[in-house]
């Protein structure tokens, strides 16, 4: 056993089984900060988990979404690595975290009914399952809109300090957009759509929808206004 080093514990499977383990693990998601497949080998004895001669490299192959998260406790610090649609867990004494926080509606939205809603979470964010890529650094637009750096910008609306809306641009095109239940019917998705244009440029809204993407579209009946000749320095993309 490596000194100082956190011990591998369980999988998320097992975890979520125990008494009080599903929430557990849902608080874990939900404060988890990414960090390097470096640093988690730094913090973790991999040996239990990996078969001899297997490298970290070799093991995270088989998932190109694969990501290390930490999380700060108030007991102590855990590390997970996901992999292929699971979270194994390091802790110090190698035992299953316990740490449990309550467990609200909003953040029981993003995990549970709609994949989509997943777009208003923080960069990186444990509960995206590394499906976004590796994004870059959140810079504030203005008080109530960010936008989440990377190869597909996320720009994140927000109301009284809240995240309530979110799209995603995919080559000019928008492959995403969501609008917290309780704040639908209010133009809120109109209006990220043209603020987030104001910023870009130009996006079009994409050709593959769902039924409440179709909905919306065919409500879309205010033209986007034309950025051509903004002059937004700060904040291009």
């Amino acid at each position: 056993m490596a000194e100082n080093k956190l011990q591998y514990a369980l999988s998320c499977d097992r975890l979520r089984v125990n008494d009080d383990g599903d929430q557990v693990w849902h608080t874990l998601m939900a404060k988890a900060e990414r960090i390097t497949f470096e640093e988690l080998s730094e913090a973790c004895e991999l040996s239990s988990l990996l078969e001899d001669g297997e490298t970290l490299d070799d093991y995270i192959s088989v998932d190109d979404w694969a990501g290390a998260y930490k999380v700060e406790t108030d007991a102590e610090p855990v590390v997970f690595l996901q992999r292929a649609g699971f979270e194994l867990f390091f802790t110090h004494d190698g035992q299953a975290p316990t740490y449990v926080e309550p467990l609200d509606r909003f953040a029981y939205e993003h995990m549970m009914e709609n994949g989509a809603a997943r777009v208003l979470l923080k960069p990186n964010d444990a509960r995206i399952g590394g499906s976004f890529g590796f994004e870059g650094e959140l810079v504030e637009i203005d008080y109530d809109l960010d936008c989440v750096m990377g190869d597909r910008p996320r720009f994140r609306l927000y109301r009284d300090g809240e995240v309530v809306a979110g799209l995603r641009i995919d080559n000019g095109v928008v492959d995403s957009l969501y609008v917290h239940s309780r704040m639908r019917r209010h133009g809120l998705a109109t209006e990220l759509f043209n603020r987030a244009q104001k910023v870009y440029g130009h996006i079009e809204h994409s050709t593959s929808l769902n039924d409440d993407g179709k909905a919306f579209r065919a409500s879309f009946d205010v033209e986007p206004e034309d950025t051509s000749n903004l002059d937004d320095e700060e904040f291009s993309l």
